[in-house]
């Protein structure tokens, strides 16, 4: 069976007390080398995220504050769901 993409927590998985060790960093690249997408899933706030963690592009994409946004690091463009109610339907109805 071959791995199309990978969900990697953050808090306590992959990083300990804010820190992500520098080897699983490594090894997310090696993944992604290999063509497998890595989804970093966490229930933080992103800007808290983007703190602690620096830079985010080493995954493909973040799930963030309870799956409430989704961040594409390379492709600078995150979603959320004011954005995805615009991009869905052509129109802003989401609550305000």
């Amino acid at each position: 069976m071959k791995l199309s993409t990978i969900a990697l927590d953050f808090d306590g998985t992959i990083a300990r007390s804010d820190v992500l060790d520098p080897d699983v960093r490594e090894a997310i690249a090696e993944v992604r080398a290999q063509g497998i997408v890595a989804i970093l899933v966490t229930g933080r706030i992103l800007d808290d995220l983007r703190r602690v963690a620096r830079d985010l592009h080493f995954v493909d994409a973040v799930v963030g504050e309870n799956g409430a946004v989704i961040e594409f690091p390379d492709r600078l463009f995150a979603l959320d769901r004011r954005s995805f109610w615009r991009l869905s339907s052509g129109e802003d109805r989401s609550p305000a």
